[in-house]
């Protein structure tokens, strides 16, 4: 393959362009609805979790199979650590946890924004 430099670096030039408009057209997130411009933020979707811990003393708490907690997350980790949080277990020690069940309650709603 032959290459020029001329040619390559008009390449490049064209390339980091498409990036830059790419870019800030991705850090826009404004539509524009009957003169208005409307900014519409995503923040992920958040369900609602049952989390027990099985019969354990973790830290100094002690997690009982028979407590239910009920969180919103967005995942299994987060509902997790936030049950974990709720049940008195303090500084890292969440990640020891062992669950007895997790259940998935509902599938939640995008937790979007909307701005004027």
């Amino acid at each position: 393959m032959n290459f020029n430099k001329h040619d390559f670096a008009n390449k490049l030039k064209e390339a980091n362009n498409k990036l830059n408009e790419s870019a800030s057209l991705n850090e826009s997130n404004n539509n524009i609805i009957n003169g208005d411009v409307i900014t519409i933020v995503n923040e992920g979707k958040f369900a609602e979790w049952e989390v027990s811990f099985k019969a354990m003393n973790l830290g100094g708490t002690k997690l009982s199979p028979k407590n239910v907690y009920k969180v919103k997350a967005r995942n299994t980790v987060e509902a997790i650590k936030k049950a974990a949080k709720i049940a008195g277990v303090k500084d890292n020690y969440w990640h020891a946890t062992e669950t007895n069940f997790l259940n998935k309650l509902n599938e939640g709603e995008s937790n979007s924004k909307v701005t004027k």
